[in-house]
């Protein structure tokens, strides 16, 4: 089943020179399987499987042109201030490299357990491991309250899930892996 798995990339970038947005690139995505078992006799139906939304920071840029990573991450949202936070901790806040954010992968529950996730997440960690010295993730369970014992379960088994792959924990829930 994997090797019928394509991800369709849009790409977003902020174009606003008055805002230092454009170190950062936004990815939306569709994962579709090729299904060749139908009917098809010359070109497989092709079936949404799940969804990718992912990150690019180009800290080294921002670097060289003087910029400071902190109100850009601030302004976009909480959560990535709180990665800002997690990531100056670790990495200490002048040596922050540039980063792959995985927001968020989604895999319909009928097509779960098939590895469909994990080669997704190493296909993007590979097309951006001479660009991003670091991959990141936030294990949190979507559509769960946050306060049930289900999420808690879950997100346990996602944590287990990134250290198979290579990531490590390091604060406010994040995860990190280095790409090279």
């Amino acid at each position: 089943m994997i090797e019928d798995i394509n991800v369709r990339i849009s790409h977003e970038m902020e174009l606003n020179n008055d805002f230092p947005a454009y170190y950062l690139q936004s990815f939306y995505g569709k994962i579709i399987f090729s299904d060749w078992e139908t009917d098809a006799e010359e070109s497989p139906e092709l079936v949404e499987v799940g969804e990718v939304e992912f990150d690019y920071f180009d800290n080294d840029s921002a670097i060289k042109n003087g910029e400071d990573i902190f109100p850009i991450l601030d302004d976009i949202d909480q959560e990535y201030y709180d990665l800002y936070k997690a990531l100056s901790v670790y990495f200490g806040k002048n040596n922050i490299p540039n980063f792959l954010y995985l927001h968020r992968i989604t895999v319909k529950e009928q097509y779960r357990s098939n590895g469909i996730a994990s080669a997704v997440t190493e296909r993007i960690e590979h097309y951006f491991k001479n660009k991003a010295k670091i991959a990141i993730v936030k294990p949190w369970p979507l559509g769960i309250d946050h306060y049930s014992e289900e999420f808690k379960k879950m997100q346990k088994k996602m944590v287990k899930h990134y250290q198979k792959l290579g990531y490590k924990k390091i604060s406010d829930g994040f995860m990190v892996k280095y790409l090279w």
